[in-house]
């Protein structure tokens, strides 16, 4: 696979550098984000809502909106480059294994597996090769098309775990943890295999640059292949269902990847010491929920996390002003080596005044 090399930001590829290694650091990595919380807010789907098929995603309205997103990116600067990757939003890994898709306001989502999933966790998932053609079409596409001016990662994938419970439902998961667990284990083997096939036909169309690899949905460079892996279902279990039943398959993906950064809630922390068991990680992203506990209740637990791991803090806040107020309050308080603080905004009109009022943080040049 050719490399690409991005000539003009160097700093930026030894700031991440030494992000993953926790090195002694000035500050901390700030990037914003652009319209990630609403991917699909302006997705040209065919007009009527309803069922969402492959044909749906046309190549040319994909890379326009590479192009917006880039664009954005640039012109607000930070720690962060735009990444492209599949469209956001859409549910890849569950129409991948055979989900319908349904597209409606601007969400997408999978639904159920039809019949009873038992059936489905004892043979072969009805694996759609025309959801993962369309994934790999649209990756090829943003490599061509990018050239070099923005970098190209693997597609965001939902979790085994969170794609177990969009086949069967968030209520039948937590059940199936004590009527049929056997069932649980096999679906979840099953889905986990089929996850790290994607993931390894995606990295067989992204590029290298600068010897190493971008993260699609974190926007960081790293040293080898790397994904980041939520599990949002976890907050539906127990500590003790989520040791027996997703650690081992997070375990499984983070043996498989060079770097590996897992995903939770600033409202579901239960699930955090064996999640931070796993050596595989070597960083924890961590997301302010707006409706979670205040962040003075929050910060134990990413100071736990500096202890051996990178972390990412997601700050999601409609207001500029609100956003800087949690980022101050993130810096004061954690150590800035290893970690890296990401907020969402709506526009990009929204970032620059993020980074206007933050005033500490050197944005990027050309």
């Amino acid at each position: 696979m050719k490399t690409l090399q991005r000539h003009r930001n160097p700093d930026l590829i030894d700031r991440c550098r030494r992000f993953w290694r926790r090195e002694d650091a000035d500050r901390p990595l700030v990037g914003v984000l652009v319209n990630r919380m609403q991917p699909l807010k302006h997705f040209p789907v065919s007009p009527n809502d309803g069922e969402l098929e492959p044909s749906d995603l046309h190549v040319d309205a994909f890379l326009a909106e590479c192009e917006r997103r880039h664009e954005a990116a640039e012109e607000v600067g930070g720690h962060t480059v735009y990444v492209a990757y599949p469209w956001a939003g859409v549910p890849w890994m569950g129409a991948v294994l055979g989900l319908e898709a349904r597209f409606e306001g601007g969400h997408a989502w999978s639904e159920r597996l039809p019949g009873d999933w038992m059936a489905h966790a004892a043979e072969s998932l009805p694996w759609n090769d025309r959801w993962l053609d369309k994934m790999n079409e649209l990756t090829r596409a943003a490599v061509e098309a990018g050239n070099g001016r923005y970098p190209v990662g693997p597609c965001h994938l939902g979790g085994p775990v969170d794609v177990a419970a969009a086949m069967m439902g968030a209520e039948q998961l937590a059940l199936a943890v004590y009527d049929a667990p056997d069932a649980l284990h096999r679906l979840l083997d099953t889905i986990t295999d089929a996850w790290l096939q994607v993931v390894d036909q995606q990295y067989g169309i992204v590029p290298r640059y600068d010897g190493g690899y971008w993260n699609a949905n974190q926007p960081l460079w790293s040293p080898g292949r790397n994904m980041f892996v939520p599990a949002d279902a976890v907050s539906m279990l127990s500590p003790d269902a989520v040791t027996e039943f997703v650690i081992p398959r997070l375990r499984r993906i983070t043996e498989h990847m060079d770097f590996s950064i897992a995903h939770t809630h600033s409202t579901y922390l239960h699930a955090l010491d064996p999640v931070l068991a796993i050596e595989g990680f070597q960083c924890i992203q961590v997301g302010l929920d707006v409706n979670g506990p205040p962040l003075d209740e929050v910060l134990p637990a990413m100071h736990r996390i500096q202890q051996s791991k990178a972390l990412i803090v997601a700050v999601c806040q409609e207001s500029p002003n609100d956003a800087v107020e949690q980022t101050r309050t993130v810096i004061d308080a954690l150590d800035p080596a290893g970690l890296c603080i990401l907020v969402y905004l709506e526009t990009a009109e929204k970032g620059k005044a993020f980074f206007r009022k933050l005033g500490v943080i050197d944005r990027r040049t050309d």
